[in-house]
């Protein structure tokens, strides 16, 4: 419903100027695109959080023709100081560590002239499953409502969505708990995981590299670092990071796991001491705090609501969404 309600929302404000004219008003505001799975249907991912290879390149073609696409670590020396950046600059920037970002993502980029900043998750170089994604996949493989009502009983909660599925995954169970939950899950429906390497393995990555692209990291097991404690934030930001790096060497640059930042304690000084720079999911254009990026998520669109999404028409139609859910 929200990728319609953009196409919607960008045909028509295109076709009365708005568009437009937010395009020369915001031209001096670096905008950080946010994608992640790039997959002709993903395997486990929701629609909203997958484009299409074929929709991907439409929108890099748009990009390169309107905008000046540059790398994430060159919108951070911008944003430092260090360099002036150019006007109507874009960096693109993309969640998990998956496969489809070194088949589909890293080729189509190279083929436009354009890098890519990828966020990984040092768990997934075992290619075992994240919580988050097991969860998406049993949802996508069985009943939803059954899935639901299931995890109600287990966690003795009340689960209505996808999304309350994974907000109580989230913060209503620690890593354990969740892990038996899940596993008990895939075992009462009788659902087995069965992609093989869904996420990027190190000669990948270093060919990559090797490409202009960067690495970024994304935690050791995708978990929000708000209210964990000193030796788990170490273990989440830091040590993951470390090991990770022995076999791609530094990596600079943090994105927060569902882009989360409230309540972050000393994780923040913690982040400044041994990164660049963190991105959230907050939708709105890249500001001052290199800590605390917005970016401008992207959805398969069409050109018109992706040239108005560009512009932040995407956090209005969002706000919307949610309040069409509220008054259904």
């Amino acid at each position: 419903m929200l990728s319609n309600m953009m196409n919607i929302a960008g045909t028509v404000l295109s076709s009365v100027g708005i568009t437009k004219l937010l395009y020369h008003k915001n031209a001096m505001k670096p905008k950080i695109l946010m994608y992640h799975d790039i997959a002709e249907e993903s395997a486990f991912y929701p629609s909203v959080l997958n484009v299409t290879p074929t929709c991907f390149e439409k929108q890099l073609k748009y990009l390169t023709n309107h905008y000046n696409v540059i790398s994430y670590p060159e919108l951070i020396n911008g944003l430092k100081g260090n360099i002036t950046l150019p006007k109507h600059s874009v960096a693109l920037t993309f969640d998990d560590g998956l496969q489809s970002h070194a088949e589909n993502a890293a080729p189509l980029l190279e083929k436009y002239g354009c890098t890519g900043t990828f966020f990984v998750v040092g768990q997934c170089f075992e290619q075992k499953p994240l919580w988050l994604h097991q969860w998406y996949f049993l949802t996508k493989n069985v009943n939803e409502k059954e899935a639901l009502k299931e995890l109600s009983r287990h966690t003795n909660h009340p689960v209505r969505t996808v999304r309350e599925g994974v907000q109580l995954l989230k913060y209503s169970c620690n890593p354990k708990q969740r892990n038996i939950i899940l596993r008990a899950l895939m075992k009462q429906f009788k659902v087995n995981w069965t992609i093989k390497n869904p996420y990027l393995n190190f000669i990948q990555i270093k060919k990559m590299q090797k490409r202009g692209h960067t690495i970024g990291y994304h935690t050791n097991t995708h978990t929000p670092i708000a209210g964990l404690n000193s030796k788990q934030i170490i273990e989440e930001v830091i040590t993951g990071k470390k090991t990770v790096e022995k076999k791609i060497g530094p990596i600079k640059h943090f994105a927060y796991p569902f882009g989360e930042t409230t309540s972050l304690g000393n994780a923040e000084d913690i982040l400044k001491k041994n990164y660049s720079s963190a991105v959230t999911t907050n939708e709105g254009f890249a500001n001052k705090d290199v800590f605390r990026l917005s970016r401008l998520s992207v959805v398969e669109s069409n050109d018109l609501a992706f040239s108005a999404a560009l512009e932040g028409i995407r956090g209005c139609a969002a706000n919307l969404y949610q309040k069409v859910k509220v008054w259904r």
